[in-house]
């Protein structure tokens, strides 16, 4: 099968993953920002790292390597937090700072890559 072939096929999936972005970008937001205040609920976590996975999966395959990219580069801090099995209030303080620094970075650019 040819790229052009493989594109016309994929062209209504793709359609379809486009409309569904900015939902599941609201969604990945308002997990982060529950992670944050610390409000998070049970499983909150787990689907916040599974929908960026997800992204950091399916981005490329729809031409959008730059969200596959920054959803790459979230997962990557998010793993080194830990922050699957400890809130960032259980580091020291200015450890908890810099992470915090640094996946809102990740986040911001995750967000910003799905928009464009």
């Amino acid at each position: 099968m040819s790229p052009e072939e493989f594109q016309r096929m994929i062209a209504p999936l793709r359609d379809q993953y486009l409309a569904a972005l900015p939902d599941t970008l609201a969604m990945i937001g308002q997990l982060w920002q529950q992670v944050l205040r610390g409000t998070d609920a049970p499983g909150d976590r787990d689907a916040l790292r599974r929908e960026v996975h997800n992204l950091a999966g399916t981005g490329s395959t729809f031409g959008l390597s730059g969200l596959t990219e920054a959803a790459r580069a979230f997962e990557v801090r998010w793993d080194a937090a830990g922050l699957a099995q400890q809130p960032l209030a259980a580091v020291s303080p200015q450890q908890a700072q810099l992470q915090q620094a640094q996946l809102q970075a990740a986040m911001d650019a995750l967000i910003r890559a799905g928009k464009a």
